[in-house]
């Protein structure tokens, strides 16, 4: 939701909220719906972070991805797959 596709990093809620309402603001909301890539995607930055870490305080960042819809998700089983994934890492969905 910042707009930058490489640096999705925001540093307070504040921050966060004020992307959300620009986001819904500026997005039209159309089909088909496919969310496997992105959540892949934040799955990707999140291994990064993660790694083999053996200890949880040394993740340097906590990734929370807000899904935003109007309707079915047409590649729900990969998408529920990559969410999935995502609940062995430091992501919030």
């Amino acid at each position: 939701m910042t707009g930058d596709y490489l640096d999705p990093y925001v540093e307070s809620q504040e921050e966060l909220l004020n992307c959300y309402e620009g986001t819904l603001g500026a997005i039209k909301i159309a089909g088909p719906v496919n969310y496997k890539a992105i959540v892949k995607h934040i799955c990707d930055l999140a291994q990064l972070d993660f790694g083999t870490a053996a200890d949880p305080s040394s993740i340097r960042n906590y990734y929370v991805l807000t899904i935003l819809m109007a309707g079915l998700i047409d590649d729900i089983d990969d998408s529920v797959n990559e969410i999935l994934r995502a609940a062995e890492l430091p992501i919030s969905v």
